[in-house]
């Protein structure tokens, strides 16, 4: 396992205040000039398609995951000031500087595989390049919140095909986390239980959503699932942050996570694009053991050749129409043969 630790370089972006919605916005355009699909990355021999390769000077050397600085980060360490350096804007809007930092996560030197084809090995790697990381981003105070994630499929928009994703760190906990960790700070007080311990202990009794299960992690469409196969896996022990995992856990984290990923893909019998998303607690606050570390995925179709788009309601609400059944779903992905 290779890991660079020199952070992307400063730049103009910077976070705004929404009053309305009382939440940061991160306003980053160098966004716009980052690499796609096909492009070709040099004009001098060799010639590469992809950075990521082992042809690429950042896939170069001899590694089986890596962590790479974000070349166009949308937040960065290296920004001048600190986050808590507010400007007013026309006496009203606040500006803040675009700190945090954002990084790649390189899965495979192989360009054609997916996280359903890595090795079990592999795949434990990976976890512990997710838990390195994580570790790393907790050690710098202005630092608040960690997002790992993988885009997959142009119809998410992804720009690079290279196995891979990402981590952004924030100054400040995005307000989807803080509505979550608020509630589960809410249930912890009133039951001095773990609110997400409740969803598993309910999934597991009534057993109909349920995709996969080992003895340390169980997947499962949930029973307020708001995406037609959004698919969560939880550690079934009760831990805030991935790092906590212990490594006598990797293999059937790994397991798990493979064989979801395998369940998808062979629904409809093509690579299911998807958002793979880790939930950590934050960090850097106080104390968060109310929550309870898990991974969501968001795959974009409700049927082989139909995609549900994020619209009117959802987009002017923020709330979502699921048109399907998740038990239904539940029972689809779970029949699927999977080779052993």
């Amino acid at each position: 396992m290779i890991v660079l630790r020199t952070m992307g370089k400063p730049n103009d972006n910077e976070i705004r205040f929404d009053p309305i919605l009382r939440e940061w916005v991160i306003v980053a355009q160098n966004r716009t000039v980052r690499p796609v699909l096909g492009k070709t990355f040099t004009n001098e021999e060799p010639k590469y398609t992809c950075p990521f390769c082992p042809d690429a000077p950042e896939g170069a050397g001899q590694w089986v995951v890596k962590a790479l600085p974000n070349r166009f980060p949308a937040l960065s360490t290296e920004t001048k000031g600190n986050f808590t350096d507010n400007t007013l804007m026309y006496d009203f809007y606040q500006r803040r500087p675009g700190k945090g930092n954002c990084e790649v996560l390189l899965y495979s030197q192989d360009h054609n595989k997916t996280l359903g084809d890595l090795t079990i090995s592999n795949i434990i790697a990976l976890i512990e390049l997710w838990k390195e990381r994580l570790e790393f981003n907790m050690n710098i105070e202005e630092l608040k919140y960690s997002f790992i994630f993988e885009n997959r499929g142009e119809i998410i928009g992804v720009t690079l095909a290279h196995p891979h994703g990402q981590m952004y760190s924030f100054p400040f906990i995005p307000p989807r986390i803080e509505k979550a960790v608020e509630s589960s700070k809410s249930y912890w007080d009133e039951h001095h239980s773990c609110l997400f311990c409740k969803v598993v202990e309910t999934e597991l009794t009534d057993k109909s959503r349920i995709i996969e299960e080992n003895d340390d992690f169980v997947a499962f469409i949930p029973y307020f699932a708001k995406w037609p196969l959004e698919t969560h896996i939880y550690p079934k022990q009760h831990y805030s942050y991935i790092s906590q995992i212990p490594s006598s856990q990797s293999e059937n984290f790994a397991s798990i996570i493979k064989r979801t990923i395998q369940r998808l893909d062979k629904l409809y019998g093509f690579i299911m694009p998807y958002v793979f998303s880790h939930h950590n607690a934050p960090y850097n606050m106080g104390n968060y053991d109310h929550f309870h570390y898990h991974i969501e995925i968001y795959p974009p179709y409700r049927a082989k050749d139909r995609i549900k788009f994020i619209a009117g309601v959802e987009m002017g609400t923020h709330t979502f129409i699921n048109p399907t059944n998740p038990q239904e779903n539940a029972k689809n992905l779970r029949d699927i043969k999977l080779n052993e």
